[in-house]
């Protein structure tokens, strides 16, 4: 088990927890992780946590949370702590564009490589942005080596943590706030991850069991993009590989205020890259074998795995780690293909409009 160490958001230290009873730590490489720790109520450290207080396990502090909710049940006298990691940061502002007036605003437009598109919003939502009311004490931006396929992006007021997961599925990039302890900052910055030759099977040893997961029901090859105007008048165009007969799936796009052919296009493909086919393959990871998670790969990392239905290169996109008294850490790893949720779904009924 690891030793969690507990802080104040300015990092000032609190204490340190080595008593509790469960640790599961979820961490994703498009989104917002998550955390759920029990311990008893009066474990050493435990009168010390409050909400908004940091948890970093000791030794990794890419790996730190934020407590967002506590439960104290007095007939077992046990805590329940829940939170985010702290990418979560995010969840607390809009992508606000700049003001068209005193009393208006119009959209926050940026077409550039991926991790400047990503840096825009998070500079102008969370680190520096035109309101000093708006700014997230101590955070910071890494620096820009301009990383990632060219992108074209706007928002008005959607939900930024929402935002940059779309942005980071579209442009297979993750994002992570990370601390450094040194400087007593967060630091935000892109995860492109790697390429790694490294293979993850039953046979190598360093697998339990394999889930394959393929679905195409939401599938969809081409996209109607509605632009600006009304009615008869209004930009329509159809953007996709012009697929015929039982293949084609369409879906249409409510591209709310585009006006030019490209942005439509542009519209369209997004969607479309959110409703491909998925493959997604779960397993229990194993701490032996060849090639082990945390030594030889990590979380945003493309490897090898190999199942009874064949070989496939994969990025790891989420990482489930559980740990209890008593006995051994559980690795829980999901490769390829974002698969689709009841969280994702609603963030999409939140922000129709497609840009």
């Amino acid at each position: 088990m690891k030793a969690l160490r507990a802080l104040t958001p300015d990092f000032e230290p609190l204490g340190e927890i080595a008593g509790y009873t469960s640790f599961t730590l979820t961490r994703r490489h498009h989104g917002v992780g998550e955390f759920e720790l029990h311990l008893p109520a009066r474990a050493p450290g435990a009168t010390d946590i409050g909400l908004d207080t940091l948890l970093m396990p000791v030794g990794v502090p890419e790996k730190t949370v934020i407590v967002e909710t506590l439960l104290y049940e007095e007939a077992k006298d046990e805590l329940t702590l829940r939170g985010c990691t702290l990418d979560g940061l995010a969840k607390r502002r809009l992508a606000v564009p700049p003001p068209a007036s005193e009393q208006s605003f119009g959209w926050d437009r940026v077409t550039a490589d991926a991790e400047t598109v990503f840096k825009h919003f998070a500079h102008n939502n969370l680190a520096e942005p035109s309101d000093p009311k708006r700014k997230v004490p101590r955070l910071i931006l890494a620096g820009n080596l301009h990383r990632g396929i060219e992108v074209a992006w706007q928002a008005r007021f959607e939900a930024l943590d929402a935002l940059l997961r779309s942005l980071a599925e579209f442009t297979d990039m993750g994002w992570r706030i990370i601390p450094d302890m040194a400087r007593k900052l967060f630091v935000f910055d892109v995860a492109p991850g790697r390429d790694v030759h490294a293979m993850v099977s039953l046979d190598m040893g360093n697998a339990g069991e394999m889930k394959f997961f393929a679905d195409a029901a939401s599938m969809r090859n081409i996209a109607y993009v509605g632009g600006q105007g009304e009615d008869e008048h209004r930009l329509i165009l159809a953007v996709g590989d012009g697929d015929t007969g039982r293949v084609r799936r369409e879906v249409w796009v409510d591209g709310g205020s585009l006006e030019l052919p490209e942005e439509l296009v542009s519209a369209g493909k997004r969607k479309l890259a959110q409703t491909e086919a998925k493959t997604t393959i779960q397993g229990a990871v194993l701490h032996h074998g060849a090639f082990q998670y945390g030594r030889d790969f990590d979380l945003g990392d493309r490897v090898t795995l190999k199942t009874h239905r064949g070989q496939i290169n994969a990025r790891a996109i989420e990482v489930r780690e559980t740990y209890g008294r008593d006995r051994p850490v559980q690795l829980d790893i999901t490769f390829g293909d974002v698969p689709v949720t009841v969280t994702g779904m609603i963030g999409d009924l939140h922000n129709p409009v497609v840009r």
